[in-house]
């Protein structure tokens, strides 16, 4: 019988959830350092080290522009430091180090120009514009602390409080407004004379676990329920209610905003919310192994970060196979948002990730790119000039660095695995056995592909692999093979500094006569 040929369109997206022999033409059974866009299975991006040497032990990040220069704010659980991209100066407290830890990390925020750190043992800090060190917060109630700050209009709001030595695992407290550079004035919720007040959310027990702005609310997130606080004005101040009760947030930083939308890692389940209804972007896709493959002793450690240039949520979390879960996150399952795909890649034993301004003295234009332009990882039209230089930032107390993604088809250096593999196809029927003679593959870039053709008889069984056949980008049209089976499976994998972006495939078959 005549060779037939079948094509794959545009293949993006990981279904995990699903039997490989059900999946749609268009999407993968498992992938790995790739991302998905426009159509295309990319090699995900690189990351680099920035800052130069850093302190050791950084576990959070947070940027502040003070007087047309960009600095980072670098928390460590003793000190903090600031840099504007080489220089780290000590701006720890003049009364010494902080009695933080790295279970115990720090939450930030910014309030008019003034950079507020906290963490759950000691008072929060403040920095302004005259101050030449943090201090304690001023105004701030003595012998009280709380797990997480934030801002939400003039205010601050501490969530998860502490009063002398008692916990309040649901108490909300705020500050009265504060005036532009300044920190607030008061926060006697005794005190009818000003804002300043405080609610307990007990109408369920779970914690408060963090706080975020959502358009003109402030959405609190405990363990199983979601709230919001809206400003009424008045002698409430701040009116409350709950938005959901049947899934909160999985841990501190689980939560990040995106076209007027929060996405939030639950425990269980991954939702997009508006303030009103929520929604599962997973399940059905990838969420049985995502849960599956978060290790239980280190669920606190997970966190979620943006990558608004990509239109992707990455969820970081430390994996079954991290053997120093307390050192950070080895994964990351990243959603694009504009595709409704899933992918995973790897991460550097990571504490935090945080989207900001890299260095905006920096160009970002493709006349400053280094290499030919035909190799740079970038996508056109991506590398336009702006001072303002977006990029995610990560920080590994592992390495002692800290990382921006993108530019780079390394890791820090080291080439890295990406791979691309959909298993049980059906080539027709799933009855005969068919012989798999050629692969073409749709892709632009640079460099060498491994292309795998595997074969098994029965679904969901073990895939035995032909190859690798080594394709060349811009040089081979197909790799040539002999795989027979009733189910084929192909993979494409790359372990070398290569560029790619993969359109499809066709795979080229013959059926053999009868049945086996």
């Amino acid at each position: 019988m005549a060779n037939q040929r079948i094509e794959f369109k545009n293949p993006v997206g990981m279904l995990t959830d699903r039997n490989s022999a059900d999946l749609p033409m268009n999407s993968w059974s498992s992938v790995l350092n790739v991302s998905f866009r426009d159509g295309q299975s990319r090699k995900a991006l690189g990351y680099s080290k920035v800052f130069g040497t850093t302190p050791a032990d950084i576990s959070y990040l947070i940027s502040n522009i003070e007087g047309g220069e960009l600095y980072w704010y670098e928390c460590t659980p003793t000190s903090i430091y600031r840099t504007e991209g080489s220089t780290h100066v000590d701006l720890t407290r003049a009364s010494g180090a902080y009695t933080g830890s790295e279970e115990l990390g720090w939450t930030g925020t910014t309030l008019n120009t003034v950079v507020i750190l906290n963490n759950p043992n000691d008072k929060p800090q403040a920095i302004r514009k005259s101050d030449a060190k943090f201090i304690d917060l001023p105004n701030w109630p003595a012998n009280t602390t709380c797990k997480v700050m934030r801002s939400y209009k003039n205010y601050l709001i501490a969530l998860n409080v502490t009063k002398g030595g008692t916990e309040y695992p649901t108490l909300v407290k705020w500050s009265s407004p504060a005036d532009p550079g300044e920190v607030p004035s008061t926060w006697n919720e005794a005190d009818p004379t000003n804002d300043a007040g405080e609610n307990p959310l007990s109408s369920s027990g779970d914690s408060i676990l963090d706080g975020r702005k959502l358009r003109d609310s402030f959405i609190i997130y405990k363990e199983q329920s979601v709230h919001s606080m809206n400003y009424i004005g008045g002698t409430f101040v701040f009116g409350f209610r709950q938005l959901f009760d049947d899934i909160g947030i999985m841990s501190t930083h689980c939560v990040a905003e995106f076209d007027g939308k929060h996405f939030v890692l639950g425990k269980g389940d991954v939702y997009v919310h508006n303030g009103v209804e929520k929604k599962s972007v997973i399940s059905g896709k990838a969420k049985d192994i995502l849960f599956s493959n978060i290790r239980n002793d280190a669920y606190q450690r997970c966190f979620v970060v943006p990558d608004y240039n990509s239109n992707e949520m990455w969820i970081c979390y430390p994996s079954n196979s991290q053997f120093q879960p307390d050192k950070g996150c080895d994964k990351a399952f990243v959603w694009n948002w504009e595709e409704d795909t899933w992918s995973q890649r790897e991460l550097p034993n990571i504490r935090y990730a945080t989207f900001g301004i890299v260095d905006p003295k920096l160009s970002d234009s493709w006349d400053d790119a280094t290499g030919p332009w035909n190799t740079n990882d970038v996508a056109w039209g991506e590398q336009n000039y702006n001072p303002s230089k977006t990029k995610i930032l990560m920080t590994s107390v592992v390495n002692d660095k800290v990382y921006v993604v993108g530019d780079e088809s390394s890791f820090d250096g080291a080439v890295y695995r990406s791979l691309l593999e959909k298993r049980d196809i059906y080539l027709g029927d799933d009855r005969g056995m068919k012989v798999v003679t050629s692969v073409t593959p749709h892709v632009n870039g640079r460099g060498t592909l491994q292309v795998y053709v595997g074969h098994c008889n029965v679904q969901n069984a073990p895939v035995e692999w032909r190859g690798p056949f080594n394709y060349t980008i811009g040089e081979q049209y197909k790799i040539d093979c002999r795989v027979v089976g009733r189910y084929s499976a192909i993979r494409f994998e790359a372990t070398n500094d290569t560029s790619w972006a993969l359109n499809g495939f066709t795979m080229e078959y013959a059926p053999l006569g009868g049945n086996r």
